[in-house]
């Protein structure tokens, strides 16, 4: 069963390329992002244009974002995401601590592989 869409809001989304704190001329791109009943977002239109769309499992945790052609799936192990798979290749894994949101390490996989350590 889809997702029922009942809530859409315009938001704008600061696309510039810097920002100066004292003055700044801010450009703004039109968004409508679209949510669930219970507040996950589906999708994102700028401009009028599909951009992004979210998809969630049974325990509402986002498990795919797609964007164009690319398709970024994401594995989980409890509440921790372990695994990002990018059009069905493994681009990115992570090892947790024991508490939650304890990241140890990050490794992304792609030409070079490399992995990161939390200090």
């Amino acid at each position: 069963m889809a997702a029922k869409q009942d809530t859409m809001m315009a938001v704008g989304i600061d696309i510039s390329p810097q920002v100066n704190t004292a003055w700044s001329i801010v450009r703004y791109a039109a968004a409508v992002v679209n949510f669930t009943h219970t507040y996950q977002l589906t999708e994102v239109r700028t401009n009028g244009v599909l951009a992004e769309t979210y998809q969630y499992d049974a325990l509402g945790r986002r498990v795919s974002i797609i964007a164009g052609n690319v398709t970024n799936n994401f594995v989980y192990s409890g509440p921790h995401i372990v695994a990002e798979y990018s059009n069905n290749v493994l681009a990115r894994s992570y090892a947790y601590g024991p508490v939650i949101d304890d990241v140890l390490s990050l490794t992304t996989y792609g030409a070079a592989t490399n992995t990161y350590y939390a200090a």
